[in-house]
């Protein structure tokens, strides 16, 4: 049984250290080959042809959608090797990188091939299945629980597809950690901050941390809809209208099509409505990050809600609508006000007055928040009015009028 432990062991460390792939040799002989340790090194060695030789050539790095990289790295006994520390110098997690290299030959200046490879978290062996252009990767867990992940992950895709009007099928793949403290760490040591899940829409990944617990299945319904709605919309909006959704909309989709939803949004919508703290619609245009930590979990319950009311009272069209204006560049306010035809502020006083009869509060809940917000918005010219009167109050009370 030891001698099976270390077997095991010594063939996973190979995997690690040898090269997830060897490329091709380049034309004219020259041999490139790249080799990585996740969050640590990687490292990329270039061969001269036989009876060339050179005192240097350069390696071209095309990582993301970054600016190429060059590098000019010296030539040693016919090999060039170039090591990048991946602790200082870091690649984004799950990010495509491709590479190739110049040199002389014969005096003239080659290129070879472009080679790609994924930077994937290799410090786990990853099982994998997949079906329909859709991949789940995973640590642990049986196999019964992840045909599941990919169930839902089909379903939720056909689900947004229809309410967005997307039906184009490209690939993805799901990468689930076994513990939020496994993907932090992949994040943080690839220079990312932490979040529970994260979507890389331009690189086609999805980041989970998904414990293979009893609740495993009910937080896949959850995350997995909510981080593939990320991915849909940035495929159908491109980069930039993507990035220009305002925060309660992408967030607000992203929630609305979670296959169950988190108790705690009900929670967190109530109290806020007691306690009169809603956060301002016009403010959730901006990303969360902004807020202070105890306000975002209200973020995300506001703009599910938003959104619901918004489908209900106007419908899908109207959500496509917004979509669409905000692809063609309008800001959080004027995509509002060109599709629902109100401002954003009339907007969220009929959003309150819904939310607050459906939460069970009648009317009396619904409007005390509205005063609240006409009293916010007319503080201005309340004061101006008073800084206005000042002198026809005092002049009254020096100079009373007789009787």
């Amino acid at each position: 049984m030891k001698h099976i432990r270390l077997f095991l062991l010594a063939s996973a460390l190979l995997l690690i250290l040898l090269p997830l792939r060897a490329p091709p040799a380049a034309a004219g002989g020259a041999v490139t080959t790249y080799n990585y340790t996740f969050a640590q090194q990687a490292t990329f060695t270039f061969i001269l042809p036989p009876g060339e030789a050179a005192r240097e050539v350069q390696l071209y790095l095309r990582i993301d959608d970054r600016p190429i990289e060059m590098h000019n790295v010296p030539i040693e006994e016919g090999r060039a090797v170039y090591r990048r520390d991946l602790r200082t110098h870091p690649f984004p997690p799950f990010a495509p990188i491709t590479f190739w290299w110049s040199y002389p030959l014969a005096g003239s200046p080659q290129q070879t091939e472009e080679h790609y490879f994924l930077y994937e978290d290799n410090r786990f062996n990853w099982h994998e299945i997949g079906k329909d252009g859709i991949t789940v990767k995973w640590v642990e867990g049986d196999e019964a629980l992840m045909l599941n992940a990919l169930d839902i992950a089909i379903e939720a895709r056909e689900t947004i597809g229809v309410q967005l009007q997307y039906s184009a099928v490209e690939p993805m793949t799901l990468y689930i950690y076994p513990s939020q403290a496994d993907l932090q760490l992949a994040l943080l040591l690839s220079g990312e901050s932490w979040v529970g899940g994260e979507a890389r829409p331009e690189v086609g990944v999805i980041l989970l941390a998904i414990p293979p617990t009893e609740e495993a299945a009910l937080q896949m319904q959850r995350d997995i809809p909510h981080e593939m709605t990320h991915m849909l919309l940035y495929r159908r909006l491109g980069e930039s209208g993507y990035h220009n959704l305002p925060a309660w909309l992408n967030e607000g989709l992203a929630t609305r099509f979670e296959q169950r939803h988190d108790a705690s949004y009900a929670v967190a919508l109530e109290k806020a409505l007691s306690g009169e703290t809603i956060i301002p619609l016009k403010t959730l245009c901006r990303p969360f990050y902004d807020l202070p930590d105890e306000r975002v979990l209200l973020a995300y319950a506001e703009s599910y809600s938003v959104v619901t009311y918004i489908q209900q009272r106007y419908g899908w069209s109207a959500i496509r609508g917004l979509l669409s204006a905000y692809q063609d560049g309008l800001d959080c306010s004027s995509g509002v006000q060109q599709v629902l035809g109100k401002g954003i502020g009339e907007v969220e006083r009929e959003w309150l007055t819904w939310l607050g009869n459906t939460q069970g509060e009648g009317e009396s809940g619904g409007t005390a928040i509205l005063l609240r917000l006409f009293a916010q918005q007319l503080a201005p010219w309340l004061l101006l009015l008073a800084a206005l009167s000042t002198p026809l109050l005092l002049t009254l009370l020096v100079h009373p009028k007789g009787r």
